[in-house]
């Protein structure tokens, strides 16, 4: 059933919140160290991770120069892939740059045991920064869990499944 004409969906409103907010493209970053591995294959992602989106261009750090070089033949491919994967038009562009991967480290496998750990909690500085953005909202009650909920977006690295998004 066709939800009633006037209503926008949940997660609608939320993209406006996040737009709202400045804050999409940090979720969308996110997003990509999420799945970072399911968009651009295990071999790419082991020399490779996503750092920041600046300018609608998406720092990606590369462990080795030969794999820069590479990664810039595989430049259109791989930037097909982000979009299609997040939906987004937020990354326009791929700068690549050699760096420490261990800074940002991907998300633990979908196994058992990361299924059952818990979501980390936010450190101060990001529910701190997160409150700064969401002053905005009135209602007391209503911008505490909005500050809740996007603080732990931002921490969370547990993969989303197809059927929950």
């Amino acid at each position: 059933m066709a939800p009633p004409k006037g209503f926008d969906s949940f997660s609608t409103i939320l993209d406006a919140v996040a737009e709202r907010l400045g804050i999409r493209a940090k979720l969308l970053e996110q997003r990509l160290r999420r799945d970072w591995v399911e968009i651009v294959g295990e071999q790419v992602a082991a020399h490779t991770r996503p750092e920041q989106i600046r300018y609608r261009k998406l720092s990606v750090l590369v462990d080795h120069s030969v794999w820069m070089q590479q990664l810039a033949f595989l430049k259109p491919d791989l930037l097909r892939q982000i979009r299609v994967s997040v939906g987004e038009d937020l990354v326009q562009d791929l700068l690549f740059r050699i760096g420490d991967l261990s800074r940002i480290p991907l998300p633990a496998s979908d196994s058992a045991e990361s299924l059952v750990e818990p979501y980390p909690e936010p450190s101060p500085q990001i529910v701190q920064e997160v409150a700064g953005r969401t002053g905005r909202i009135l209602d007391p009650e209503l911008r505490a869990r909005f500050t809740a909920v996007i603080a732990k977006a931002l921490v969370t690295a547990q993969p989303t499944r197809e059927g929950d998004r």
